[in-house]
């Protein structure tokens, strides 16, 4: 095809392409042009390719290779900035979030452990008390859960497939997940919904651990809760934390209308979710791929546990202290 025949038949494309190029450098571009930028870039990518394997005009070629690398760059860059935002959430957005925070966090860790130890404590000392939070079946199931010979009569604790494990990691996803995000939405009930859900899990947690610590099922308890506990545990004392944010926004607006508060504090709690959720998600890998395994001797879970705790408390305590990243 001669050059001028070429130019005719795709120069609206290369006009239309150059509009959007424009729009997309001012965002201005909605779902349908970003498609159709796409498109276009595809399209005239193979026009410069041809152009230079024709040996068109050094204008004509010039033309389509500025186009095509303005796109480039501009695509290029989305993505770029895409990982450089999460890996900024990470070391800087997230702990510091958190940090700024730290007074309804250390107010959702007391609605939390205190009920978890408390309750414990109680269970271990005077053992009919766990009926006063559990039914009979409800104790016999977790005994189950928990008792080595029964763990081995029902398969439970086994060395599991991997489709297996993966059933049971987006399980546990679904779980986790669905207690971080009651926690956090209770929040909007003035802040009452968070405490009491707090105080539910501290305390079922607490029974549990109680009850089978004192009828010593300790080999099997500890070493399954020490590896994931970390991110779980942490993450609903954070969920209860932004759900006592946003609740006392509710309750105590100050000069603003509650909806502009609540508005306000959702923004600045929603780094503290997400982190939340991905801790979850972290800690149902975790318990569906090292947690449960029998392979693994207790003493490796032991100090891999250890160094999760270690590593979890140091990362939201020290991480983003001082980060110089270039908010422009």
């Amino acid at each position: 095809m001669r050059q001028k025949l070429f130019e005719q038949k795709f120069e609206l494309d290369w006009i239309e392409f150059r509009t959007l190029l424009d729009k997309r450098k001012s965002n201005d571009l909605d779902s349908k042009d970003s498609e159709k930028f796409i498109d276009l870039y595809r399209k005239i990518s193979h026009h410069y390719s041809l152009a230079i394997d024709r040996g068109y005009g050094q204008k004509l070629v010039t033309q389509l290779h500025n186009m095509v690398m303005e796109a480039h760059k501009i695509l290029y860059r989305k993505k770029d900035a895409t990982w450089r935002n999460f890996i900024k959430f990470l070391i800087y957005s997230f702990p510091v979030a958190v940090r700024k925070e730290w007074r309804y966090l250390l107010v959702s860790l007391s609605f939390f452990a205190i009920p978890l130890f408390a309750t414990g404590i109680v269970v271990y000392i005077y053992p009919e008390a766990i009926y006063s939070f559990m039914s009979e079946s409800q104790v016999k199931r977790y005994e189950n859960m928990y008792d080595p010979k029964e763990r081995k009569e029902s398969g439970y604790g086994k060395t599991r497939n991997s489709d297996t494990d993966l059933k049971m990691f987006g399980h546990y996803i679904q779980n986790n997940t669905g207690i971080g995000l009651k926690t956090f939405g209770m929040g909007l009930i003035f802040a009452i919904g968070t405490i009491i859900t707090l105080l539910f899990n501290g305390i079922s947690i607490g029974v549990v651990a109680g009850h089978l610590t004192l009828v010593g099922f300790t080999d099997t308890f500890y070493p399954f809760v020490i590896g994931h506990g970390s991110f779980e545990l942490t993450a609903i004392v954070l969920a209860g934390c932004a759900g006592l944010k946003i609740g006392m926004a509710c309750l105590m607006p100050g000069m603003k209308t509650r909806l502009e508060s609540l508005k306000t504090s959702a923004k600045d709690a929603m780094p503290i979710v997400y982190g939340m959720m991905l801790m979850f998600i972290i800690a149902a890998f975790i318990e569906a791929f090292w947690s449960s395994s029998t392979a693994i001797p207790n003493s490796v879970k032991y100090s891999v546990g250890s160094f999760l705790w270690v590593l979890v408390i140091g990362y939201l305590v020290f991480c983003g202290r001082n980060y110089g990243y270039n908010q422009d």
